[in-house]
């Protein structure tokens, strides 16, 4: 009897591992936000794509394979917003940003330089160019005009806010503008005056005129809610055309004239893309392959942005089609669509080294969704520290769940100051939970209540006080004193705002002064209790318009009470533990350029020695505490955290024997690689991490045998604990019958008894472990 029971169990069990596991599910992760995608004119040839994705600029020579960040010259402080290729020059672009005007490209995106004189706003959202002409616009409703790269002038102020504008590709005095009320313009007598010529019932979103058109009257126009309409007069009247166009939040249109016949694509906020074979009288559904994700929805975002037509469109049939969840390619005139990789998961978010890198060489570097690598010969080679990362472990379920919510996104990494003896790592991540790797495997330490992990620093006293500091975006700190196994609340600063990290910083003397710094959406904040009290140290005044704070501390902090903040707005210095603070002069020819990364020598007692990495500049150097500087390195690397992605690494790290092998690291690629210099950052070479396919195969849910037996009984550990108990109880009752004589009163046999019995008290005992 006993052996059947065991058995029947045993069944049970193997059946419900086949009946819940889940079958493998794609997933998108992260949303790339395209904003804009541009093609070389010679892209049959050179296959050069530009892209503008969650504020980053991107270009790639190979179709969209491989893409790099473009910032050398990009000083800008907003958000950048859109840009245009010039039809005479295919290596010159045009790139506008919200508060920082214009930039100009005469390399094909590979260096910039302003080219904002003569204009009034810099808030700009709106771009087009002619053969020798460019005009832009911002939010006041005024068109600028520049041409043969002459100062801009004003050319026209619009009723509204100008959100659309077009220039004909063969006829570039042909131009017209759009406006948030519906109205359309035109220039008259070459410009010098312009034309309300005709008003929509909608916003203009876009306004197109056909590639190689045999009739240059003809232009569409897209609208935010009454669909497209096309005038065949150049303007000065517009008629409905939207039979089958079942979405009527047109974002784009792309519009070619093939041997007289005018193919039109439209891009839709929620539907995805429509075309028309006869110059938009009818159109129908091409959007197989395309996906979507309610974030857009709850985000107020349209699904679906841009479209950009390949030069060779007749030959190659290619189109790209931008949106919230990503950027997609057609190769078949938009019968079938796929997703092209911008900002791929595996971008490097953290990266740290051993404190005893001199000696063994070892680092780690964490990656932005699921992924987490080391090297024991200083990045040569890669090992995936995989054990304890399948998602299961995170989610307590088997079934897949939404990318949006998948809550292995990293955030810092860090060492523990005992690692050659304790071989232990921690690392936050963005959804509620720091992880602690040791004996090869990571263990989830989750907070008390949700929370942004996002940064965390260990006591320079680790080996004997245990402790780890923890910030995150709600502006609480927490502390662990059992070497991160379990973090309480300690203190309180106010919330970050938006994607931004705080950064928390240790005194190098903690155990006697219990002195900790954290920034904040005011500034920075220091602690002399050991996390309980915090206090500003920074006038909200002198700090309030500036962000995107990045906080160093002295090595030497105990006699120098040095710190260094990182701002959007240049570089401040205290050297009295925060109660004054002074803008460090002579990094770049603006007063107040954006620092992305400070990074202080170890050895800075001595050496005098901190870099800095300036946006759109690069790196600089000091060996004088900051009186003067030099530019070091290649500044086409960007030392900077990817725009608009948390983390709160310091994309910039110094070796600990910095003193003897001089060596530097940096992230900031949109791959998965780093930067290394052995030489005080003179010279840099790229380190790629591997692709490992133990991780590809957790991205697909892909898993062996033995590794779905290990999910399963941790996912259904606790039930498995219940069924246990119940099964001990029933075993019990079993042995107890045994010994009862109740046959003698019952009208039933004694195997009856036992058997009946048992299953009764696994019943009962079940239900009320399970639902009691």
């Amino acid at each position: 009897m006993r052996k059947i029971f065991l058995m029947g169990l045993a069944a049970i069990l193997s059946a419900l591992l086949l009946a819940n596991w889940p079958q493998p599910a794609m997933a998108h992760d992260p949303h790339d936000v395209v904003q804009q995608i541009e093609l070389s004119p010679d892209y049959a040839q050179d296959q050069t794509l530009f892209l503008l994705v969650r504020g980053s600029f991107l270009k790639s020579t190979d179709g969209g394979q491989h893409w790099r960040r473009q910032v050398r010259g990009l000083t800008h402080r907003g958000a950048l917003t859109a840009f245009a290729l010039s039809p005479q020059s295919p290596e010159q672009l045009y790139l506008v940003a919200n508060g920082d005007g214009v930039y100009r490209s005469d390399d094909a995106g590979e260096t910039w330089q302003p080219a904002a004189q003569g204009l009034a706003e810099t808030a700009l959202t709106q771009i087009a160019t002619a053969r020798d002409r460019v005009f832009v616009a911002g939010e006041s409703g005024q068109l600028y005009r520049s041409v043969d790269g002459a100062p801009w002038s004003v050319a026209y102020t619009a009723a509204a806010p100008i959100s659309a504008m077009a220039v004909s590709p063969d006829q570039p005095e042909q131009v017209l503008l759009g406006d948030r009320d519906g109205r359309i313009y035109q220039p008259a007598h070459s410009g010098q005056t312009w034309l309300s010529a005709a008003t929509l019932d909608s916003p203009i979103t876009q306004i197109a005129f056909p590639r190689d058109a045999a009739d240059a009257q003809t232009v569409y126009v897209g609208t935010a809610s009454a669909g497209v309409f096309r005038s065949r007069d150049g303007g000065q009247t517009f008629s409905a055309v939207n039979q089958g166009l079942s979405d009527l939040n047109v974002q784009d249109i792309a519009a070619v004239d093939e041997r007289d016949r005018v193919r039109l694509y439209a891009a839709t906020a929620t539907e995805g893309v429509f075309y028309s074979d006869d110059g938009g009288d009818r159109w129908q559904p091409l959007s197989l392959g395309l996906t979507r994700t309610d974030q857009a929805d709850r985000m107020g975002h349209p699904h679906f942005t841009q479209l950009s037509l390949s030069p060779a469109f007749e030959q190659d049939g290619v189109l790209f089609v931008s949106g919230f969840n990503g950027l997609f390619k057609t190769a078949d005139r938009g019968q079938s669509w796929t997703e092209v990789s911008t900002l791929p998961v595996n971008i490097v978010i953290g990266l740290a080294l051993s404190p005893s890198y001199g000696d063994d060489q070892t680092l780690a570097v964490v990656n932005y969704v699921g992924e987490a690598y080391l090297s024991q010969d200083a990045g040569a080679t890669w090992e995936p520290m995989a054990q304890g990362l399948a998602q299961p472990y995170f989610t307590g379920r088997l079934a897949a769940v939404d990318p949006n919510e998948d809550e292995r996104r990293f955030q810092d990494v860090a060492f523990s100051p005992s690692y050659p003896t304790d071989q232990t790592i921690f690392a936050t991540l963005l959804q509620n939970g720091v992880l602690r790797y040791q004996q090869g495997r990571w263990r989830l330490h989750r907070l008390q209540q949700w929370e942004r992990a996002l940064t965390l620093v260990p006591s320079p006293s680790y080996a004997s006080d245990r402790t780890l500091f923890l910030g995150t975006q709600k502006g609480r700190i927490y502390r662990s004193t059992d070497g991160g196994r379990s973090y309480d609340p300690v203190g309180q600063i106010e919330a970050q705002a938006g994607n931004e990290s705080p950064y928390l910083v240790i005194s190098p003397n903690f155990a006697a002064d219990q002195t900790l710094y954290m920034t904040g959406p005011a500034g920075v904040y220091q602690t002399t209790d050991a996390g309980q009290t915090w206090q500003p140290v920074t006038d909200a005044a002198q700090f309030q318009t500036k962000g995107s704070f990045r906080l160093a501390i002295s090595p030497d902090y105990a006699q120098d009470q040095m710190l260094l903040l990182a701002t959007s707005a240049g570089l401040y210095q205290t050297v009295d533990a925060g109660r004054s603070w002074q803008a460090v002069t002579g990094l770049a020819a603006e007063a107040a350029p954006y620092v992305e990364a400070v990074a202080i020598s170890p050895n800075y007692a001595v050496d005098q020695t901190f870099f800095v990495s300036l946006r759109g500049q690069g790196l600089m150097k000091t060996t004088d505490r900051g009186q003067t500087f030099e530019p070091v390195g290649d500044a086409t690397l960007p030392f900077a955290i990817v725009t608009n992605f948390e983390a709160a690494t310091m994309p910039l790290v110094i070796s600990p024997s910095f003193a003897t092998d001089q060596t530097l690291y940096g992230l900031g690629a949109v791959s998965s690689e780093i930067f290394r210099s052995t030489d005080v950052g003179v010279t840099w070479e790229t380190l790629p991490l591997p692709n490992s396919p133990i991780f590809e195969a957790y991205r697909q849910r892909q898993y062996g045998p033995l590794m779905r037996a290990q999910l399963w009984l941790h996912v259904y550990r606790s039930r498995l604990l219940k069924w246990g108990i119940a099964a001990i109880a029933a075993l019990a009752s079993y042995g107890l019958l045994s010994y009862l004589p109740l046959e003698k009163r019952l009208p039933l046999s004694r195997r009856q008894i036992k058997l009946g019995g048992t299953v009764a008290v696994f019943a009962i005992a079940l239900a009320v472990l399970l639902y009691g």
